[in-house]
């Protein structure tokens, strides 16, 4: 964890003609340090048991003003419980010309693997066993902060960077996990 100044104030004013009616926030390095701790105990169970992810989901597209349907079923889902990396997470505040950014690096998820049956019901149907395994998942990100008039503190990103690593879809029909990995790399690189 990296913070530049040992304790950083940020204040913003809600309305400028009434006087400095705004908020205050300081953020010491030993504060995150402990927030980090209890977000690496906290965290892998909340997405292995506390989530209530679905065991089922279901999938409808429509094309050609609904004359072909394409239903994709995934039933038996299994969720591993996640490695993470939480410590690693680095909050470094900045001043960039006249803005107070944070700069977040967030590296968080290192493995987690999701099974399940995957059943298409289309032109050509199938049926298989599938999985992703996300691997060396990492985002970072670089926002700065706007106070609403109703006193919210709004993020603004100005820039966002994600590295799936070693992320990958598997099935074990050749031409279903081809379709999919082709068009999940596609979405990735519009992302």
């Amino acid at each position: 964890m990296v913070v530049t100044n040992e304790a950083i104030s940020m204040t913003s004013n809600v309305n400028a003609a009434v006087g400095p009616t705004g908020m205050a926030l300081r953020v010491a390095q030993r504060q995150v340090d402990q927030v980090k701790n209890s977000m690496s105990e906290f965290f892998p169970h909340y997405m292995a048991y506390d989530m209530d992810l679905p065991k089922e989901y279901d999938w409808n597209m429509k094309f050609f003003f609904g004359l072909l349907k394409y239903t994709i079923s995934w039933t038996n889902i299994v969720y591993k419980p996640p490695t993470l990396d939480i410590k690693d997470t680095e909050l470094i505040f900045e001043q960039v010309y006249d803005h107070h950014v944070l700069k977040v690096n967030f590296p968080t998820l290192k493995s987690w693997k999701v099974t399940a049956h995957q059943n298409i019901d289309t032109i050509f149907p199938s049926k298989s066993e599938v999985g992703v395994q996300f691997k060396d998942f990492d985002i970072k990100f670089n926002c700065d902060f706007e106070l609403t008039d109703k006193g919210f503190l709004k993020p603004v990103v100005m820039a966002a960077d994600l590295k799936f690593g070693g992320t990958d879809f598997y099935s074990q029909d050749w031409f279903v996990e081809f379709l999919t990995f082709t068009s999940i790399k596609y979405v990735l690189i519009m992302v």
